[in-house]
């Protein structure tokens, strides 16, 4: 199957590929929101990321396969091409159908480049709570900083159902979860995402 972004330069691609991984419509931006504590996160849409297949070394036989697997799930979005979910959309088996073409290693370096992108965010993760060992004062800190976050990402929902959150929004937030941790915690974190991922410039 042919890769939606091979139409584009390496630079556009990237930039494309960054915005299929968020963009999304109303209803699943709510659900994802509501259920950002409990449930899995979507983090299928950056294996559509050249920076991110290039650090993973991808064949070209796993990369169509990966997109053969996303590819159905991408439509236009307010005159842009996105991800289009549903509220009752399967995110653990999309994610899990994503990366069964990578090798265990592989799925062990995409755990580590999605810490990277999430930054503090991640650490609302309840297997990277348990990791850093936080306590119930600080996981309950991330919950209202989460909290905060999903009504500012609801707020930037246009009429047509796309999320315009800007990276500097997400960085805010980010950086603010992650003053909450100790310099022993964040030193543990970091040894968490592994070598470091320098996403591609976007132009």
């Amino acid at each position: 199957m042919m890769n939606p972004l091979s139409n584009l330069g390496p630079a556009r691609a990237a930039c494309a590929a960054f915005l299929l991984s968020v963009s999304v419509t109303v209803s699943f931006a709510q659900g994802m929101m509501s259920s950002m504590m409990s449930g899995p996160r979507p983090t299928f849409g950056i294996l559509m990321r050249p920076d991110v297949r290039t650090d993973l070394k991808l064949s070209s036989q796993q990369i169509a396969a990966i997109d053969a697997v996303l590819a159905p799930l991408i439509q236009d979005i307010d005159g842009r091409r996105g991800i289009r979910l549903g509220p009752n959309s399967d995110i653990g088996a999309i994610n899990a159908s994503a990366e069964r073409p990578l090798t265990a290693a592989q799925r062990s370096r995409l755990k580590q480049i999605n810490l990277w992108l999430e930054g503090g965010r991640s650490l609302g993760r309840a297997e990277v709570q348990r990791k850093l060992r936080m306590t119930e004062k600080q996981v309950e800190t991330i919950q209202v900083l989460e909290s905060e976050f999903r009504q500012e990402m609801m707020s930037k929902v246009t009429g047509r159902g796309r999320v315009t959150f800007r990276s500097t929004d997400d960085g805010k937030f980010g950086k603010r979860m992650l003053d909450v941790l100790t310099p022993a915690q964040k030193t543990a974190f970091n040894t968490l995402r592994g070598r470091p991922f320098v996403p591609a410039v976007r132009k």
